[in-house]
């Protein structure tokens, strides 16, 4: 999701919403589909409809925000 305005430096309230709208198949590792909102300040800057999240499999709470899991290394 991107926003439509730059964050600038400084205090600002960051705020995320996510409503499902379906649910989840965990035998298929796919969580539920759903829509997507980014607030700055109260006003809202972005949004996106996603066809499946991720479930929560591992335990991890929360939102990763600009995370890259980066690529898989192999050494010969």
């Amino acid at each position: 999701m991107n926003s439509s305005e730059v964050v600038l430096q400084g205090r600002v309230q960051l705020r995320y919403e996510f409503e499902p709208t379906g649910r989840p198949d965990f035998t298929q590792t796919r969580g539920a589909p759903g829509g997507g909102q980014l607030f700055f300040d109260g006003r809202l800057v972005g949004s996106a409809e996603f066809d499946t999240t991720m479930p929560n499999v591992f335990g991890i709470k929360g939102l990763s925000s600009s995370y890259d899991f980066g690529e898989v290394l192999t050494h010969n």
